[in-house]
This record gives structure tokens, sequence and C-alpha cells, in this order.
């Protein structure tokens, strides 16, 4: 800011803005949310492994209670194995910090000794 003597007073002839742009990086935004089925299923897998059931078993007791997968199907060993795995991987991208960055610095300055002769 750039002061003056005008007439007796102080003036300010100039603005100074430091301008930047922030970039905030946030994981839940670019996820899709667990379904309320598929969130089921996943509460009930693990329960079973907290009892030391392998996937396979888990899969033939899904099965028996004629549990389907969320796309409809009949469960596997693998595909139970997936479902704990990936909402493990969810769980650690949504718990990851990702710093603010900052960048495009610079300083704009409007005179407004211009502005005020027109």
């Amino acid at each position: 800011m750039t002061e003056c003597w005008y007439g007796g007073a102080l003036e300010y002839t100039a603005d100074a803005f430091f301008c930047f742009t922030t970039t905030i990086r946030r994981p839940i935004l670019q996820m899709s949310l667990y379904s309320e089925y598929q969130y089921f299923l996943y509460e009930t897998i693990s329960k079973l492994r907290e009892k030391g059931i392998t996937f396979n078993q888990i899969a033939d007791h899904l099965n028996k209670k004629k549990i389907l997968s969320a796309r409809g199907k009949k469960f596997r060993g693998s595909h139970v194995h997936s479902i704990i795995k990936r909402k493990r991987v969810r769980d650690e991208k949504l718990k990851e910090k990702y710093p603010e960055v900052r960048s495009d610095f610079y300083l704009d300055i409007y005179d407004k000794s211009i502005i005020s002769d027109i």
C-alpha cells in the first residue's frame, strides 16, 4: 500500500493484493458410498473371519443361507477375500492425509490515483 499526503490528509493511492491458488484433495469425494447390502456383507464376513473360518468356508456358509453377492451371484472364496480386501484398502485411503498445495503466487497492485483522475 502506498501512502501520500494530499491536502493535509493521508491518502492511500494503491491497493496491493497477494494472490495464490490453494489445492485441497480429499479422497472421500472420489469414492462411491457402500450400499446397505454391501456393508451387511462386509460385516457378516468380518464376524465369520474373527471366528477363524476360511474364505471358502464363509462362501459355503453364505451360499447355504441363500445370501447372494451384491451382483446377485453365488459366493466363492476369492470373492469373499476381495470384499474384505477392498474394504481394508478403502479405509486406508480414507485415513490418508493429503497436504494442501499452494501455487501461482503473484502480487497485484492497483493504483487508485489513476482511477480517481477519471
